[in-house]
């Protein structure tokens, strides 16, 4: 999947997973608008640490408001 995403020119930032089995579903982990990137709360306390990597992330990409 990352591969053709790729192919048709978008930009993909692939993240560690940290350990954490259900790491892969991120897309519920961060809802981006714009600017503004909200961490949101996983209702499964083991996939909570999933928004740590995350964030870090985000940050490091820059340019974006981070609400937490």
């Amino acid at each position: 999947m990352v591969k053709h995403l790729r192919d048709i020119g978008l930009a993909v930032t692939e993240m560690p997973s940290d350990g954490l089995a259900d790491s892969v579903f991120v897309e519920d982990t961060v809802i981006i608008a714009g600017k503004t990137a909200m961490i949101t709360v996983p209702g499964a306390a083991s996939r909570r640490p999933e928004t740590d990597r995350v964030k870090q992330t985000l940050e490091e990409l820059g340019q974006l408001n981070i609400v937490q």
